[in-house]
């Protein structure tokens, strides 16, 4: 099996770009739980790397229908 990697708070805002706020928002709602090892609260990063992409689709998706309102083509995302 593949090893897990974790990280910390800070790389994870770093790699999907949020704040501090986010995480804890997150975190409250249980779309991205952190677990403790010892005294630290780490994050798998194959649940980072999931959100990511979720995200990274999200936002294509959302670029794709601003380009198409923009251009009068009021049509939604196939995906949405």
């Amino acid at each position: 099996a593949k090893e897990e990697i974790y990280l910390t708070r800070e790389k994870v805002m770093e790699i999907l770009g949020v704040s501090p706020t986010t995480l804890w928002r997150w975190e409250k709602t249980g779309y991205l739980v952190p677990f403790s090892i010892g005294t630290k609260r780490r994050y798998r990063k194959s649940e980072v790397d999931k959100i990511f992409q979720r995200e990274l689709e999200e936002n294509a998706c959302l670029s794709s229908v601003r380009g198409r309102m923009f251009r009068g083509d009021l049509s939604w995302c196939d995906d949405v």
